[in-house]
């Protein structure tokens, strides 16, 4: 079977890592080999964006077709860095998997990451814009190499309902990083020719979304890999 990267994506609260490990499960009991990666914050980071940076004056930056006067943050740049290295350490660490599986499932992925960075360093967005195209290229290059097949699955909701499920995360920030991970999805798979599904979740329960999530395989991606008999159960 061909190797296959799954990467579902989506607000924090939409429930990844619940169908992350659903699929998982599914997957590994009708004899399928695939491992999970769960895409974390590392300790490091968190700290950074959790600390009251101290900003200095910096020269102007256009942002779009206005200039603006920004106050950079020697902070800000680390944590661009940083969740940047991390995900180039993440791609490393998927192809280490592909030695044991032919499937890897990811739970967040760097569209996911750069998105919430780009909330909480919002006046660098045309670095992270950059830095997004970036790790999609590298990657694209890296799976057409190694003939790895790509599956976003990005799971959508209403801000509002992922707000209430993580309070944590100010509805402001809800919708920003929603917007932001719909449109690096579709950048991402338009330029690396990836299979891209997307799944309304509003108002739907677990057992309603994973049907949704397994129907979507049987109508694209892995029809090939005989998923009638998951689908039956």
């Amino acid at each position: 079977m061909k190797r296959t990267v799954i990467a579902l994506v989506g607000v924090d609260g939409v429930g990844k890592t619940t169908h992350t490990s659903m699929l998982f499960n599914k997957l590994n009991k009708y004899g399928f080999n695939s491992s999970v990666i769960h895409d974390e914050i590392p300790t490091l980071i968190a700290q950074i964006m959790q600390r009251s940076p101290k900003p200095f004056k910096s020269k102007n930056y256009v942002l779009g077709n206005s200039s603006k006067n920004a106050y950079h943050t020697l902070r800000g740049l680390l944590h661009i860095f940083l969740y940047t290295f991390n995900e180039l350490v993440l791609l490393l660490t998927i192809i280490k998997y592909f030695k044991k599986s032919n499937i890897v499932i990811l739970d967040r992925w760097f569209i996911d990451s750069l998105a919430s960075v780009a909330y909480a360093r919002i006046q660098y967005s045309q670095i992270i814009k950059g830095i997004i195209f970036t790790l999609s290229r590298i990657t694209g290059i890296i799976t057409k190499l190694l003939r790895v097949q790509v599956l976003i699955i990005l799971l959508k909701t209403d801000p509002l309902i992922a707000h209430i499920r993580r309070p944590e995360h100010p509805l402001p920030r809800q919708r920003f990083v929603s917007v932001l991970i719909n449109y690096f999805a579709a950048i991402a798979a338009k330029r690396n020719r990836w299979y891209l599904i997307v799944l309304d979740t509003t108002n739907k329960d677990i057992k309603e979304v994973h049907f949704m999530i397994l129907k979507a395989f049987h109508g694209g991606l892995v029809r090939k890999f005989c998923f009638n008999d998951v689908l039956r159960s």
